[in-house]
């Protein structure tokens, strides 16, 4: 029950074509643990682009730059998610 393991794991897991269902269940599972972490939801929103799950990405994105709207790097995960989409 420590989301920040949770999202250390989906990190890792999101590298590997192999293991992409497994990033996005621990993505999931430590934005379910800290709904409040910008973070987290941008572990989620790219396990999901990585996995081909582009309107779960997209909404994840969306979350997190609610979360922090100021910062950077959330909005070029979003722009990034929404590139894909267009594809």
């Amino acid at each position: 029950d420590l989301p920040a393991a949770h999202n250390n794991l989906a990190m890792l897991y999101a590298e590997s074509p192999a293991t992409l269902t497994a990033a996005v269940e621990h993505a999931q599972t430590a934005t379910r643990l800290r709904p409040g972490s910008a973070n987290y939801h941008d572990t989620l929103a790219w396990a999901c682009l990585r996995f081909g799950a582009n309107a779960r990405a997209e909404t994840a994105a969306r979350r997190a730059v609610e979360l922090a709207p100021d910062d950077a790097a959330f909005q070029d995960r979003l722009a990034q998610v929404l590139a894909e989409r267009r594809r």
